[in-house]
């Protein structure tokens, strides 16, 4: 073999040790920003089932629903993170409880009347909006690292190490008409 022949071999095998580096810091990455994503989701919901606690405090729901959103916010500031369905089912009837809740215009009025309610409501709307917006980008993120981890040179050379493979967090987190409209962007 001549001299050019192992300076292009030695060449080749630099290039490829720098792309599998690069791969695999790129993984790494995205796992410390799923981890951060789900902290920054753990913590919105955890602002919008407070928030719930403070309307159901203002007395003004009925009681059934009073009941419902209590339990579940109470539930829901319990448990210790974003781990399991449990915590997505249970975000998922908190969501539907204030939706039911906030479905009566007059009770929505009443609440948006009143000096505490405004407060509430602009809380309860901003954790909401936030919530879903941290809900996305780590739900983006999930799905780009799922993307490179399915690549062959990933799988084969396992650059993905022992990490798990990250999850989507399905939620219902629709906003409820009334509060869809109410302006958001005085609390973000």
């Amino acid at each position: 073999m001549s001299p050019w022949m192992w300076w292009a071999l030695a060449l080749l095998v630099l290039i490829l040790i720098w792309a599998i580096t690069g791969l695999a810091s790129r993984l790494d990455r995205l796992h410390h920003r799923i981890a951060g994503d789900k902290k920054a989701l753990d913590a919105q919901l955890v602002r919008r089932a407070s928030a719930s606690l403070e309307l159901v405090r203002l007395g003004i729901l009925d009681p059934a629903t009073t009941l419902v959103i209590a339990e579940t916010a109470t539930e829901i500031l319990d448990m210790d993170g974003l781990a399991g369905d449990g915590r997505e089912l249970a975000e998922s009837e908190l969501s539907q409880a204030l939706r039911a809740g906030l479905a009566d215009e007059k009770i929505f009025e009443k609440i948006a009347d009143d000096a505490l309610g405004q407060g509430v409501l602009r809380a309860l709307a901003s954790s909401w909006v936030r919530a879903q917006m941290a809900r996305r980008f780590h739900n983006d993120a999930v799905a780009h690292t799922r993307r490179i981890r399915k690549k062959l040179l990933v799988r084969v050379l396992r650059l993905a190490g022992r990490a798990p493979m990250p999850v989507m967090i399905e939620l219902d987190d629709d906003l409820p008409a009334g509060l869809g409209d109410y302006d958001v962007r005085a609390g973000l």
